[in-house]
């Protein structure tokens, strides 16, 4: 069972302007997306409507995957394990100071958990960058967390 809000960012303490989530059936229903799809979005104000909406394509389910989104100027990108995945412009700035959310779409107190998104799943690994990442390093990434670059014999960290 895999649901909800990967990260996020919000402003002042309001919806999100920029999250990641995993889509099930039931979000997908709501939302007309498409079930078992990873989801990036970008607001230009905190809203549960409108805004860039990148979808990939369906994922296979209790499968460890490496998820990557990018905001480099006008342009947004998802990458799963290393690969494109969906990419979109998007022109609108972050606005505000952002407040980073990790697992859950709201942090208000007493919000219902359907509203939160709250995320149900695994999560081995979380990484915030402050410069847009490329794709070469976002592939390089991906391999040396599956250990894809060890085609040789590992090299001795010390002698």
């Amino acid at each position: 069972y895999h649901r909800g809000m990967i990260a996020g960012l919000s402003v002042d303490g309001e919806l999100s302007v920029m999250h990641l989530e995993v889509i099930d059936d039931v979000l997908a229903s709501d939302l007309g997306g498409v079930a078992r799809t990873i989801r990036l979005v970008h607001r230009d104000t905190p809203s549960i409507l409108g805004g860039q909406q990148l979808y990939s394509e369906p994922y296979r389910l209790d499968t460890w995957m490496h998820l990557v989104c990018v905001k480099n100027g006008d342009r947004l990108a998802l990458f799963i394990d290393g690969e494109m995945a969906a990419r979109g412009a998007s022109d609108r700035p972050i606005a505000g100071a952002p407040r980073l959310l990790v697992g859950l779409m709201n942090a208000e107190l007493g919000i219902q958990e359907d509203d939160a998104r709250i995320f149900h799943g695994d999560m081995d690994e979380f990484a915030l960058y402050r410069q847009p990442l490329d794709a070469q390093v976002i592939k390089r990434h991906y391999a040396l967390g599956t250990n894809a670059l060890l085609d040789h014999d590992p090299v001795p960290l010390s002698d």
